[in-house]
């Protein structure tokens, strides 16, 4: 593996517990709604969302088989 693609696995991890922390933290449902809308408002953000979307798929996978 090429030390770019591990980066950037290693910040999907860390988005991915940010975004669970604010989804089941303190702001619920509401936050991660309201934050998920401002990440969508940005080609960036379109991007890291379709990045958080893959690794939970690939996570999921992972305990599943």
């Amino acid at each position: 593996m090429e030390p770019e693609t591990v980066f950037l696995i290693v910040i999907g991890a860390l988005l991915v517990v940010v975004l669970l922390l604010i989804l089941f933290g303190g702001g619920g449902m509401m936050g991660g709604m309201a934050m998920m809308a401002g990440m969508t408002a940005s080609p960036v953000g379109i991007i890291v969302i379709l990045i958080l979307i893959a690794l939970t798929a690939l996570v999921g996978y992972a305990v599943l088989f």
